[in-house]
């Protein structure tokens, strides 16, 4: 959605902070580098939020840019290299 919708660059999708509404249970689960007032507005409109320190997966984008070149980027949080490191 940051990528297509609001135009951010790859890494800037990538790195944002991340939520996740799986339905059951219903509970919206936040990384910790959401912003505290989003969190906050979120509870105030009745959400049960849980403020998560580890995410338990990682996210790789490739995309093709408005001037047709190719961007890739890792997740930071993975502890693991992948290629992209260029390792």
């Amino acid at each position: 959605m940051r990528l297509l919708w609001m135009r951010r660059t790859v890494k800037e999708a990538v790195d944002w902070g991340r939520v996740h509404h799986q339905l059951l249970p219903n509970v919206l689960n936040v990384e910790k580098t959401v912003d505290t007032r989003l969190v906050r507005e979120l509870r105030q409109r009745g959400h049960r939020v849980s403020e998560l320190s580890h995410w338990p997966n990682d996210v790789m984008i490739l995309a093709r840019g408005r001037d047709d070149r190719i961007y890739v980027t890792h997740d930071y949080r993975r502890q693991t290299n992948t290629d992209l490191d260029g390792e």
